[in-house]
């Protein structure tokens, strides 16, 4: 059976960072739930990783909703950048987003 991308997240994650657990699983549903794709992601943080940051690629009808769950799940210390791709009418978006962890 293949690993699936959650379960890669959580041991690369879990090994290295002091991220919150229910917060990293929260995330991880809201991924799986809407069908998010998962570009990026990693720890943040010297000496102690205490952040993670992440991209996922959604279309510009889901744009809204991924940033409202991703924003309401990270809680009140988020970043969210967004990036659109398509000229003139931006089709897909990428959005990077952070939990900005103890220190901010």
């Amino acid at each position: 059976m293949a690993t699936r991308g959650s379960d890669k997240l959580r041991s690369r994650i879990g090994a290295r960072c002091s991220f919150d657990e229910a917060q990293l699983e929260q995330v991880i549903e809201v991924l799986r739930e809407n069908d998010f794709k998962l570009i990026d992601w990693e720890c943040k943080g010297q000496p102690q990783p205490d952040a993670f940051a992440g991209t996922v690629e959604v279309d510009a009808q889901r744009l809204g909703k991924a940033t409202e769950l991703l924003s309401t799940k990270l809680g009140t210390r988020v970043g969210i950048e967004i990036f659109p791709y398509g000229i003139p009418f931006p089709e897909v978006f990428r959005l990077r987003f952070q939990n900005l962890g103890h220190g901010g």
